[in-house]
């Protein structure tokens, strides 16, 4: 099927193809940003389905530049299978944005964590 935009899909099998990946980001909120103004950066974590480590990191770039987001360092990117948190309800949260990011075979921001203007 070709839907808008011209991405073939070939139902769900697409999915089945991609890891998701996760990425720990530090980013600074440009004008039109969801969060300019409110902070100078932040911390996120982002899940990115995607068929290999290459691909991820060129879809989080074009996503974050694409949500008005300036990338300040990439901390790690990783399958998500490969992440381990210390605390067992920090794992929960991010499970579960990693399960929909997978279901819907698109990017997900995790929080938020801002450092404010001063």
């Amino acid at each position: 099927m070709i839907e808008a935009g011209g991405q073939i899909t070939l139902g769900k099998c697409v999915n089945a193809m991609k890891l998701v990946y996760f990425a720990d980001v530090e980013i600074r909120p440009l004008e039109g940003s969801e969060h300019y103004g409110m902070c100078v950066s932040a911390f996120v974590y982002c899940f990115i389905p995607a068929r290999d480590a290459h691909d991820a990191e060129e879809l989080l770039a074009e996503r974050l530049k694409q949500d008005h987001y300036e990338v300040v360092s990439l901390e790690s990117l990783r399958p998500f299978d490969e992440v381990e948190f210390e605390k067992p309800e920090d794992q929960g949260e991010v499970e579960e944005l990693a399960q929909s990011a997978s279901k819907q075979g698109s990017f997900v921001y995790g929080t938020f964590y801002c450092y404010e203007n001063e």
